[in-house]
């Protein structure tokens, strides 16, 4: 008998010479970058407490208010305002880096007053936290670890709340989707409503990244009054709609799937014990280097420094867990996608791996990343598994039930 003719091996993410060489090189200068930049980052604050700057900045925050609040203000501003400028030389190349290989189209005035943005909300923000914080601290040496953790989960879910519709315009222009893609908004609806999800195409926006990156995305964001749909205007000047709709449906898995309420449990759940961990560290180091330091005790506002290097260390070391755990939501979101667009747009599976074809091709993304990298670095599945997943994954042809989406 005739043997039947194998299925032909699908095809995964590929490159040009051209492109290969960059997307390589551009991968390996980001990483050798990000280890400079922590390594950097961690000597700053390790000079910072050698240097004794904290209790200088301390003591300037004191001469200039007797009200905590204002000395929170004052050092917090002082601290930031000094990283920042300390920080400046990994940070401007860092945007070099993404100009020379074509990923930031951003001018250097306008990198700059962003940064000068971010400063300023990490003041107000970093402030009215370190008040917090050390208010506690002092109230509660021995539980301040908990009570500042519990304060953290009314905080987390108002910033989730607020963050799209007061912070994220302040770097971006957002216009509403149905003004300017009228159709595209229609067909985002329609792949809302196929995976249960109400969004008003009122709470569509285009958001003008073109400006300053060329990067392409599409997502869903915000709690309750603030849930809105975002698309990148570079995703739709490169993409096809269908395209997009699947990076829709990628992105709204996320939130049907409730993986944001996940991860903020998850993201809780290792603060608390961060938060723990750091109590234990600080008071052994207050007491081992503290007049060393000239730090008076952990609720001298000089101790700060040395609790952001613990957080620093302990976040550098929470990388590789916290990709992992990363990498299997962005799976899952990718099964969800493909189910939520079956039935919406024709051969869901190749129009994905399209997608993620344009996607890596924008975005320079590696075609061949290390074991070391994909457990390191990566917080998705290489795209080169992504499409091959895209391609293969058709659970409808073989009868058997989608694993999110029926």
């Amino acid at each position: 008998a005739r043997q039947p003719t194998p299925a032909p091996e699908a095809k995964g993410y590929t490159l040009s010479k051209e492109l290969y060489d960059r997307a390589v090189a551009y991968s390996r200068e980001e990483h050798e970058v990000y280890f400079v930049g922590v390594a950097y980052g961690a000597l700053l604050l390790i000079v910072i407490l050698a240097a004794r700057w904290g209790p200088r900045f301390r003591d300037a925050a004191e001469r200039a208010s007797r009200f905590r609040f204002v000395q929170a203000v004052v050092f917090t501003s002082i601290l930031t305002i000094v990283l920042a400028i300390l920080r400046l030389p990994v940070s401007t190349y860092s945007h070099w880096l993404s100009l020379s290989y074509d990923q930031s189209v951003q001018s250097w005035p306008s990198w700059i007053w962003d940064a000068a943005k971010s400063e300023l909300i990490a003041v107000v923000i970093g402030s009215f936290i370190v008040w917090v914080m050390y208010g506690i601290i002092r109230r509660s040496p021995r539980r301040w670890w908990f009570y500042f953790w519990l304060t953290t989960i009314p905080f987390t879910v108002f910033t989730a709340i607020v963050e799209p519709v007061f912070i994220a315009p302040l770097f971006f222009t957002f216009e509403p989707l149905q003004t300017r893609q009228p159709a595209l908004a229609a067909q985002i609806e329609r792949v809302a409503e196929r995976g249960g999800l109400t969004i008003e195409q009122s709470r569509m926006f285009e958001m003008n990244a073109s400006d300053k990156m060329k990067s392409l995305n599409a997502y869903v964001t915000g709690f309750g009054p603030s849930k809105r749909v975002v698309v990148y205007d570079t995703t739709i000047a490169k993409m096809t709609t269908p395209q997009i709709l699947f990076i829709f449906g990628h992105e709204m898995g996320h939130y049907v799937l409730g993986h944001i309420v996940k991860g903020m449990v998850v993201a809780e759940v290792t603060l608390l014990v961060g938060l723990y961990l750091a109590f234990l560290w600080i008071n052994r180091e207050v007491s081992r280097r503290g007049q060393r330091w000239g730090i008076r005790g952990v609720e001298d506002w000089a101790s700060l420094p040395a609790l952001m290097l613990f957080a620093a260390v302990s976040s550098f070391l929470m990388t590789p867990a916290l990709n992992a755990y990363s990498r299997h939501d962005e799976h899952q979101a990718d099964v969800y996608g493909l189910e939520v667009t079956h039935s919406i747009v024709p051969d869901s599976g190749e129009v994905a791996a399209q997608a993620f074809q344009v996607l890596g091709e924008a975005d320079l993304g590696d075609p061949n990343p290390s074991p070391f990298v994909k457990f390191w670095f990566l917080d998705h599945p290489s795209l080169n598994d992504r499409i091959l997943f895209a391609r293969s994954y058709d659970p409808w042809s073989k009868g058997e039930p989608p694993e999110f989406v029926r």
